[in-house]
């Protein structure tokens, strides 16, 4: 098991960034000295469009990671994806990253826990319940891509296994919240240059309708679990829902 009392530092990223760290403190009784700091040691699950276009290439541009290993069932990730057409095989990025590359989560536990700080899932949606819980229960830190599943039990499996386990961070990936508009609008309220906020009316509206087409789409327009459909509502609104409950609420309750 990892060991439970490592601090997090979870840097917020810029507009269509995501990047986290695990900063590890070693504390003795003889130095009242600023502890040292290792580099925390992160696996990446799902190396699709979206981990081969923001994740990896975040997590390697900071001096306080390194990218342990790469988990994916296919040699050739993203098919059916955003970003289809444009993803690099296995080979290539085992080779750019220099990490090592399972074909599943399980493999990555059994031979590499115990040398882990923390887990990325950026995996289909349907995959992030069973996922999750494997990297919770294994005593690892947990940066999951939104939406959190796409089904409300599931959802509340995850949310119960992170609350069983205090000393472990459970982060959702919005990074539209973090996006310069969002933060100067969270900025406007905290400093109460709006007044007294009663209602908030959003409008999201993104360029994906391609996304949900066809049979490669799929999963992303298939109703799963307790939805009775999927597609832009269940995957983009988690963007809205985010920042309102997340950004907004906060800096008008202070």
């Amino acid at each position: 098991m990892a060991d439970r009392r490592p601090i997090l530092v979870f840097l917020g990223a810029a507009v269509v960034t995501s990047a986290f760290a695990w900063l590890h403190r070693k504390r003795t009784r003889r130095s009242f000295s600023a502890p040292p700091v290792r580099r925390a040691r992160v696996a990446v699950v799902g190396c699709g469009g979206w981990t081969q276009g923001w994740h990896l290439p975040n997590l390697a541009n900071r001096d306080d990671v390194d990218i342990v290993a790469l988990v994916e069932p296919s040699d050739e990730p993203g098919t059916g994806g955003c970003m289809t057409g444009r993803c690099e095989p296995m080979s290539a990025l085992v080779e750019r990253y220099g990490a090592r590359r399972y074909r599943s989560l399980d493999a990555l536990l059994d031979d590499k826990q115990d040398e882990l700080d923390g887990i990325l899932i950026a995996a289909p949606h349907a995959l992030h319940c069973s996922l999750g819980l494997a990297v919770l229960r294994a005593g690892l830190h947990l940066l999951l891509e939104k939406p959190m599943t796409s089904d409300i039990k599931e959802a509340r499996a995850l949310f119960d296994a992170s609350a069983a386990a205090p000393a472990l961070a459970f982060l959702l990936n919005n990074t539209a919240n973090w996006q310069p508009g969002c933060v100067h609008a969270r900025s406007m309220v905290a400093a109460g240059k709006l007044g007294t906020v009663r209602a908030v009316s959003c409008v999201f509206a993104a360029p994906l309708g391609w996304l949900f087409e066809g049979e490669e789409h799929v999963g992303w327009s298939k109703p799963t679990g307790s939805m009775l459909g999927n597609g832009f509502g269940w995957g983009q609104l988690s963007h809205t829902f985010a920042w309102v409950r997340g950004r907004i609420e906060p800096a008008r309750r202070k």
